[in-house]
């Protein structure tokens, strides 16, 4: 059973009221704590480097995906989806990374020494796959406390703001798969200073993990790992494994 299936079946977008008060991570995250657990549990790194490492990764994702939907009639197309399907491909991830040897060919000791580094690579690059959708497939504006008049969000510049209340649709221009242009873009907004200089710290694994957060065809095993986990929480979502 999926970590977080004891919850109860998830609203779909026509079901909810007009607006959503902006929520902070831990709130996002509450009812993801199972799925969250489980992916403290597989990384299995001490506490230290958990919360100054990966922790800031999972907070700053929920902000930035709110309740924000997925899809609207595909995969994940519920209040709340696309921070779900973001844990669950993060989940799925690193699953999959424990089943491979990286970087491919590498000497033994190689690996060993760099296994924590490819393990962080992998996991964040599958949870930036659909980090671009709030900026190409959806229209979000705010309203801050006191104040009538509506404005957009963009998530490039700034975060939803604090105490505002906002509301969204999906746009009918939106082109299909153009949010996979948009992860290099909003990687600094999810992973902090120190997850990126040691990303940056190991030239092969930062190489790999640049070219699948930008979608390259020969980006090798860290894309073949994102675009399996991803494919995974599409389908289990799609046989109603756990709404």
């Amino acid at each position: 059973m999926w970590p977080h299936a004891q919850s109860a079946a998830k609203p779909t977008v026509l079901s909810v009221p007009r607006h959503f008060p902006v929520q902070p991570a831990t709130q996002l995250l509450a009812p993801f704590h199972r799925l969250t657990q489980s992916i403290r549990a597989t990384v299995g790194l001490p506490e230290s480097h958990w919360r100054r490492i990966y922790l800031p990764v999972l907070h700053n994702y929920a902000e930035l995906s709110q309740h924000l939907p997925a899809s609207e009639a595909h995969h994940h197309a519920e209040i709340g989806g696309l921070l779900r399907h973001g844990l669950e491909t993060m989940l799925e991830a690193l699953m999959l990374r424990r089943k491979q040897m990286l970087p491919p060919g590498a000497p033994p000791e190689e690996i060993a020494q760099h296994q924590d580094l490819w393990t962080y690579a992998a996991t964040t690059s599958a949870l930036l796959h659909d980090v671009g959708k709030p900026i190409t497939d959806l229209v979000v504006t705010y309203v801050l406390p006191g104040e009538g008049k509506s404005q957009a969000w963009q998530p490039l510049t700034t975060p939803l703001p604090a105490g505002a209340h906002y509301r969204f649709r999906f746009d009918p221009k939106r082109q299909y798969h153009r949010h996979a242009l948009i992860p290099p873009l909003l990687a600094h907004r999810i992973l902090r200073q120190a997850g990126l200089y040691w990303l940056a710290s190991e030239p092969t694994a930062f190489d790999a993990w640049l070219a699948t957060i930008s979608g390259g065809d020969d980006a090798g095993p860290l894309a073949a790992i994102a675009h399996e986990a991803d494919g995974i929480s599409v389908a289990r979502d799609l046989s109603g494994g756990v709404r």
